[in-house]
């Protein structure tokens, strides 16, 4: 009868195969049988427990060489080879073998080589094309990461890799085109990205290595592919991804690199002639050309309250600020977009500064003024690559069906969503710097007092479409919507000129916003259409008196205001609207506000705080909210110095607007402050007779929020105004659906996409 130590001992060698089990682990060694030793079912187990033979024998350079020709020299998967990738797997217990595997360049050359038989063109120089790699089998790939995980998970043998891919840049090169698949684009992400931890040598020796093999010119180049067909799909998202994550985590020597080929990217989105199924590369390239224009302008605007005492002691003379306004107008007042042969040199060539061309006046601040000088000339072509905007709409207009607007067109007024919602980037990272708190994180269901649960930034959620048809420029309502414009210091105002506000400017100056809010007419059921239209619209006329020439171009140049009163001369309930006549109700209210310096996001917060039952903290306390027109010219009379007097005024005035709020706005006058959108108007209604009918109930138990499972942006208000059509009433036939409130988390651009699907 078996002791307890050998029912332990049989127990375990009853996990190895069969006709295995009178085999020990020595004798495997000493007779140098590797394939056999794979089959051990508990290797791993065995290579965890650091058994000492074992990891003496797989460190020899011969069993390393075996061990990887399992892997990368077969042509079809087998067991043994899923055995040999559990073992390079098993990072943490190999500190003592892959140091032999990295220092050999012998050995390094197995894994590389199977990447570099499916890939041509490898031989050429770093700005030489390179083609997209054929598959390998899936196998190779997924060995090929979890090596390179194991051996980056020690930043002291990344030298040795980065030391021989120098050496071998064709091998560097294959790595890259074979983006195509998400496992060698992880690995690669390692390579480039995830520096934390690593020297400042090491860092630059990656990056020298990356500009030398002419990665970053590849990726760029599968993302602006001349010939889209010939460029899988995969491999352009993968390679946005690695060039957007360069920008956001600012990876040292990198960053600057793409950032001077941000026009390539803009070219591409305003200028490509794809069609088809190609049309889906855009966002690709538009996700990489906001996250550098949110980068610079963020970055910058930063900058400039950093150095505020430095601006204030810099003697900044008047004349030099009109100077620079004259200059910065000059660029946005272009009409022409940037030469080829230029754009051509971006590919071939790292910008050095800023040239002739592109030249602002310093400002004597040398932190302001050699990040302006990194930037200028990338924000300079971008706003000259806007000139294509129109002929872009007209093309993807051209594409489209008869009688729909067409994928093309919708992505293209989403990428100029986008780039307005770089606001809310800047008075986000503002907020954070100041008070060390995520203003992304800081409501969470269930938390009435919205205690922030993370203190850390995160810069990955980069000029993303508010989740809010009714939200303004967006970011955290405690940063002035001021310091996204201008500082001010000793007496003086300086205002910034690369800003989202010039952006604006050159969207006007094209005459976009005209069209635009004739699609209100064209699709008046696509809630999906105007919900993009609301981020163009409203975070443009939050600029108020600031910029009143952007406010006012959309009142005065476009047909926005006869439309709203065209729409209807009878009053429609609330619940009785199509959408578009939701969403001019949700646009009048909103104007209402702004030209009382009222922000949507301070009302999204007292909604909040309504729900929560918590004492207001914000402005809309200092007065009453405008709901109408009457109400504006009774504020107005009450001599508040702190309104946009002059769109005020024009509200009070135009006939078309006083028409459209004496029909639709005035008969549900009786809202509270905080709700300005005018969309519970029924159901508020109906909430405070069930409330006087009931004096024991609390406003904290009837006003709750949680978290719902609808992610649509729109949905997310339930009852507060369904512009999705999905929404619809609770499952348990109560009428108040203030439960529908979620936290206003950012929507990625994907997720966007998704959502909007049902538009073609």
């Amino acid at each position: 009868m078996l002791n307890q130590g050998g029912i332990a001992q049989g127990l375990y060698w009853s996990m190895y195969d069969q006709n295995e089990q009178d085999t020990s682990l020595d004798q495997l060694i000493a007779s140098d049988n590797l394939e056999k030793l794979l089959e051990v079912k508990v290797l791993a187990f065995e290579l965890r427990g650091q058994s000492e033979p074992l990891i003496e024998y797989l460190s020899r350079p011969a069993t390393l060489k075996r061990l990887l020709r399992i892997v990368f020299n077969v042509k079809q998967t087998n067991e043994l080879t899923e055995r040999a990738i559990e073992v390079l797997q098993c990072s943490e217990n190999l500190k003592s073998i892959l140091p032999n595997l990295v220092s050999d360049p012998e050995l390094l050359q197995l894994p590389f080589e199977a990447l570099a038989r499916n890939v041509r063109g490898l031989t050429g120089g770093p700005t030489d094309a390179l083609p997209p790699g054929a598959l390998c089998e899936p196998f190779i790939y997924l060995g090929f990461n979890k090596l390179i995980s194991s051996i980056f998970a020690v930043p002291d043998r990344i030298k040795p890799v980065v030391d021989f891919l120098r050496a071998n840049l064709k091998y560097m090169r294959a790595w890259a085109a074979h983006t195509v698949n998400s496992l060698a684009a992880d690995s690669l992400r390692l390579l480039l990205v995830e520096y934390t931890g690593r020297s400042e040598e090491l860092t630059k020796d990656i990056a020298d290595l990356t500009i030398a093999s002419g990665i970053i010119f590849a990726l760029v180049d599968f993302v602006t592919p001349a010939n889209p067909t010939a460029v899988p799909f995969e491999c352009s998202s993968s390679s946005a991804a690695l060039l957007s994550q360069i920008i956001y985590k600012e990876v040292p020597h990198l960053y600057k690199v793409v950032i001077d080929r941000i026009p390539l990217l803009a070219e591409f989105t305003f200028g490509a002639q794809v069609h088809g199924p190609s049309i889906m590369r855009l966002p690709l390239a538009a996700d990489v050309l906001v996250c550098g224009l949110s980068s610079m302008i963020t970055k910058t605007t930063l900058c400039y309250h950093a150095n505020k005492d430095a601006i204030g002691a810099a003697g900044i003379t008047q004349a030099v600020l009109d100077r620079r306004a004259e200059e910065m107008t000059k660029f946005v007042d272009e009409k022409k977009a940037p030469q080829q042969a230029h754009l051509a040199k971006l590919r071939a060539e790292s910008g050095n500064g800023a040239l002739p061309q592109f030249r602002l006046t310093p400002l004597g601040v040398k932190e302001i003024d050699t990040l302006e000088t990194q930037y200028l000339r990338t924000y300079a072509l971008v706003l000259q690559l806007l000139n294509m905007l129109p002929s872009r709409f007209q093309y993807m207009a051209s594409l489209a069906h008869p009688g729909t607007l067409g994928v093309g067109y919708f992505v293209m007024l989403v990428v100029v969503g986008r780039i307005l919602s770089i606001t809310a980037d800047v008075r986000n990272q503002l907020y954070f710097v100041r008070t060390g708190v995520n203003p992304l994180h800081e409501w969470i269901a269930g938390n009435s007092g919205g205690v922030a649960v993370s203190n850390t930034f995160d810069y990955s959620v980069y000029a993303s479409l508010s989740n809010f048809a009714n939200a303004g420029a967006g970011g955290s309502s405690q940063t002035p919507f001021t310091d996204s414009l201008y500082v001010e210091s000793n007496g003086i105002r300086v205002p910034f000129q690369l800003t989202v506000a010039n952006l604006a400017l050159k969207l006007l100056q094209l005459k976009i916003l005209s069209h635009v809010v004739t699609l209100f007419k064209k699709f008046p059921e696509h809630s999906n259409l105007h919900f993009v239209i609301s981020r163009i619209l409203l975070p443009l006329f939050e600029f108020g008196g600031y910029i009143p020439s952007i406010p006012m171009s959309i009142l005065s140049e476009t047909s926005f205001l006869k439309d709203m009163r065209g729409i209807s001369d009878e009053y429609t309930a609330f619940k009785a609207r199509d959408s578009r006549l939701s969403y001019y109700v949700t646009f009048a209210r909103a104007m209402l506000r702004m030209s009382v310096r009222l922000s949507d996001e301070s009302a999204l917060e007292e909604k909040r705080r309504f729900v929560s039952a918590n004492q207001s903290r914000n402005v809309l306390t200092t007065m009453s909210c405008p709901q109408t027109v009457p109400a504006l010219v009774a504020l107005m009379k009450e001599g508040h110095s702190g309104i946009f007097k002059n769109i005020c005024e024009f509200l009070v005035e135009n006939e078309d607007f006083k028409h459209f709020s004496r029909v639709h706005l005035e008969p549900e006058d009786d809202i509270p402050k905080t709700f300005g959108d005018a969309r519970l108007s029924s159901d508020y209604a109906e909430a405070k007779k069930h409330l006087s009918s009931n004096k024991q109930q609390t406003v904290a138990s009837e006003f709750t929020w949680t978290v719902m499972p609808e992610e649509n942006g729109d949905s997310v208000f339930g009852n507060f105004g369904d512009f999705t059509g999905i929404a619809g009433d609770h499952q348990d036939g109560s009428t108040f659906g203030v439960g529908d409130l979620s936290s206003a988390t950012s929507v990625e651009d994907a997720d966007l996409y998704s959502q909007f699907a049902n538009m073609w």
